[in-house]
C-alpha cells in the first residue's frame, strides 16, 4: 500500500518532572490558528476552576468527603480544558492520573503546567503567525507589480 504524508507544521515537546522522569511527549500545531482561541479559552476557564477550588478548600462549612468530591470534579473539569486547549488527551500525559489540584510550593500543578506551556504556544503561534504574514506579504507586492 502507497504511504502519502503531509507536513502538518506539528512540534513536540518532552513534559519530564522534577527528576528528569519522562511523563510523556505533548504536540503542538501551531499552524493550527484554532489553537489561539482554545488556548485563551481554557485558560480563562481553568483559572476560574482554580478560584472555585480555593473557595471549595477554605469553606469550612463543609465536609471532608463533600471537598473532596468537588476537588475531583473540578480536577475532571480542568483535565477536559486542557485536551480541549490541545484538541487531545495532552491531561493524560501530563498528569498520569494524579490530580492536577494537587499543591506543590503554593501553585495548583495545573496552574505551574500553564505557566510551563503558555508562553511556548504563545511564541509558537507568533512565529506561525510572521510566517503566514511573511508569505501574504511576498505574494501581494508580487501581485502589484502586475
Amino acid at each position: 500500500m502507497a504511504k502519502l504524508q503531509i507536513n502538518t507544521g506539528a512540534k513536540s515537546y518532552e513534559i519530564e518532572d522534577e527528576n528528569g522522569k519522562l511523563l510523556g511527549v505533548i504536540t503542538i500545531y501551531p499552524n493550527d490558528f484554532n489553537l489561539g482561541k482554545r488556548v485563551k479559552d481554557a485558560e480563562k476557564n481553568i483559572l476560574t476552576l482554580l478560584e472555585k477550588a480555593e473557595l471549595i478548600a477554605n469553606d469550612e462549612s463543609r465536609s471532608n468527603e463533600d471537598i473532596a468530591n468537588d476537588i475531583y470534579d473540578l480536577d475532571c473539569k480542568i483535565k477536559e480544558q486542557l485536551d480541549y486547549m490541545f484538541n487531545s488527551n495532552v491531561s493524560e500525559t501530563v498528569f498520569k492520573g494524579l490530580n492536577c489540584l494537587n499543591l506543590n510550593k503554593g501553585k495548583y500543578f495545573a496552574e505551574r503546567f500553564l505557566e510551563m506551556i503558555v508562553p511556548v504556544i504563545t511564541n509558537e503561534l507568533e512565529a506561525s503567525v510572521k510566517a503566514s504574514s511573511n508569505r501574504i506579504n511576498k505574494y501581494a507586492s508580487q501581485a502589484s507589480k502586475r
